[in-house]
């Protein structure tokens, strides 16, 4: 009886944190207990926001880019903080902020093109003229033969170990398959929210 009395002292003011749960979405995670990103953001948003993406004449990444992808890939990271942390207009600030780099990243436009370089956002998933194989010595990631490290991705990932460490983390080969960055739009995703 004593020993409880001890023990309920000792753990007075000390409440656990609260955990929540949204859906397939976040869960698990204080972070949870907010918005999720799909609750503020949504598919017409997307579609405004890079209305481009698609265009048959100057488009390279044409129907690669799509809302799914970004909601799949930031559930990864919604129960860590991503656009769910503080309030709701914190929230869109922080995807938007994330989009509007994403954008610039891969915009094929340019002040001349119609809606200027913004419009243009999600318009590349690689970088079309690689200058150099982007291949440094490095012990734990090492260059793999015939395999170039030039940008993909949401916001394009370079070099060798850059590769290494993101497909360490998500459990994907992307030191002998860098390819799957312009191959798959959710792990594109998930590469430039890692990042």
């Amino acid at each position: 009886m004593a020993i409880d009395r001890i023990l309920s002292r000792s753990n007075r003011g000390k409440e656990k944190e609260k955990i929540c749960d949204a859906g397939w979405e976040c869960s698990g995670s204080k972070y949870c207990c907010n918005e999720t990103i799909s609750k503020f953001f949504q598919v017409y948003q997307f579609e405004q926001l890079f209305p481009k993406r698609n265009d048959d004449l100057l488009a390279h990444a044409q129907h690669f880019w799509d809302y799914h992808s970004f909601i799949t890939a930031s559930s990864l990271f919604q129960p860590l903080g991503f656009g769910t942390t503080g309030a709701e207009k914190m929230q869109m600030k922080e995807v938007a902020a994330f989009l509007g780099h994403v954008g610039a990243k891969t915009t094929c436009g340019d002040m001349e093109v119609d809606g200027g370089p913004w419009a243009w956002g999600l318009c590349y998933n690689h970088e079309m003229n690689p200058c150099q194989r982007y291949c440094a010595d490095d012990f734990k990631y090492p260059c793999v033969d015939g395999v170039e490290y030039y940008g993909r991705g949401a916001i394009p990932v370079y070099w060798n170990y850059n590769y290494g460490r993101i497909g360490d983390a998500f459990k994907v080969d992307l030191l002998h398959h860098p390819e799957y960055l312009e191959r798959n739009a959710t792990l594109a995703f998930m590469a430039a929210m890692w990042q």
